[in-house]
């Protein structure tokens, strides 16, 4: 799709750039703001260009600029679906906005700001690094200041894994619940202070958040990781995207944790969903998840590893016994590397346990306690990305999962 950023960069007249859209559910969780899902596009982004239109040929808006994304010509805005709901609030003089301007950050990031050493932001080595604070609004009230680091909100840390998503997952509340208990550190004078919004201001705390090293971070993002889904699994970086964005007229969740499972409720409109994992992973790596009994034939589930952007390998393991290990490219499926059928896949009777390795160039899949590989292909042009679960179907259906490994070889 062909589209157009337009506005005035910094010590520049008004430009008009032209790219195309590259992806358009590219993943919303970033550093500086949490979404369900994004544009990613070519259409060139200045500084002084953030908050501009991405027009298409026909001028209609299609998002708002931000950022550029990484180092090359790739771009992001906020799509217009997203922004329209909000922008009605706006004009209503209706906002949730407490005021701050800030960024998740993780040790090496704000090492680079405090040059003098290591980062005392808890034991996940991350915070929410707040650039500005609006004069007069309730964060400049409460006692807030540039150069601040939020690293607790409701006593959850917040930046985990260099993402706004636990912070965002918490002031979705703060119309419930307007008195949120904040700690955080003050850099200059090396103290933490705590207070409780709508009802204090900050004041000197003697918490001491632990203090570790660069070595340290990551080791704990290279960690092994195991859950249950018996406590809330966006605390530890997960999010999901859907093959459609949801309507935001539906209540009812796709996916929710219940009683120690993770359960997925795909319908007509979303047939397809991907459940992810921030971390960003190395080279070698094995997953693995159970699925409670399929009860219906069109159920594909899935293990992912690799995924960066819309590129990714995938281990499909289907209800009808089918299994296949795919390549991605671009969100289309670029090759199928290997596919059968397999008797040692459980249909209805017991839980499946599926085990993935992405190991060097070898793609291995099992299934249950089956020593050997039902499937083996060899692939090296992705090195490394996020993992997770993916759940599809050709129906409406309900998967339950029950658990989740992922650990380094």
């Amino acid at each position: 799709m062909e589209v157009y950023s337009s506005g005035y960069p910094l010590e520049k007249g008004y430009v008009l750039e032209k790219g195309v859209i590259t992806n358009q559910e590219a993943r919303g969780e970033y550093s500086l703001l949490s979404l369900p899902y994004k544009l990613d596009h070519s259409a060139k982004v200045e500084p002084g260009n953030s908050g501009g239109p991405l027009l298409t040929k026909y001028g209609e808006v299609a998002g708002i600029n931000h950022a550029l994304l990484s180092e090359g010509d790739v771009y992001f805005s906020i799509p217009a679906k997203l922004a329209i709901p909000i922008l009605a609030d706006i004009q209503k003089g209706v906002t949730e906005s407490i005021g701050i301007f800030g960024q998740a950050v993780p040790a090496s990031a704000i090492w680079d700001r405090y040059p003098e050493g290591l980062l005392p932001a808890d034991t996940y080595d991350t915070g929410l690094w707040i650039e500005a604070v609006t004069p007069g609004s309730e964060a400049d009230r409460f006692g807030l200041e540039p150069g601040d680091i939020i690293i607790k909100v409701e006593n959850n840390p917040v930046g985990n894994w260099d993402t706004e998503a636990v912070y965002c997952h918490i002031m979705k509340a703060y119309e419930q619940n307007p008195q949120l208990a904040i700690t955080i550190y003050r850099y200059p004078i090396d103290e933490y202070f705590s207070g409780t919004f709508h009802k204090t201001v900050l004041a000197q705390t003697d918490f001491v958040a632990k203090r570790t090293n660069f070595e340290e971070y990551n080791a704990l993002r290279k960690a092994d990781y195991y859950t249950d889904f018996d406590h809330d699994i966006s605390l530890d970086g997960w999010y999901f995207q859907a093959s459609q964005p949801p309507d935001p007229a539906d209540t009812d969740p796709i996916v929710a944790q219940k009683g120690g499972t993770l359960n997925v409720d795909l319908s007509e409109a979303v047939l397809k969903v991907q459940i992810l994992n921030n971390r960003i992973l190395g080279w070698n790596l094995h997953l693995q998840t159970t699925i409670s009994p399929f009860f219906d034939r069109s159920v594909v589930t899935s293990l992912l590893c690799r995924k960066t952007g819309s590129n990714w390998y995938q281990f499909d393991v289907s209800a009808d016994k089918h299994y296949a290990i795919r390549k991605f490219t671009d969100n289309i499926e670029e090759a199928t590397l290997v596919e059968g059928y397999s008797e040692n896949i459980y249909s209805s009777e017991k839980s499946n346990t599926i085990r993935a390795t992405c190991n060097g160039d070898k793609l291995d899949l099992y299934v249950n306690d089956n020593e050997n590989a039902i499937a083996a292909a060899s692939d090296v042009e992705y090195t490394e990305g996020q993992s997770g679960i993916e759940v599809s179907s050709a129906r409406a259906a309900h998967v339950v999962i029950e658990d989740f490994l992922m650990k380094f070889k």
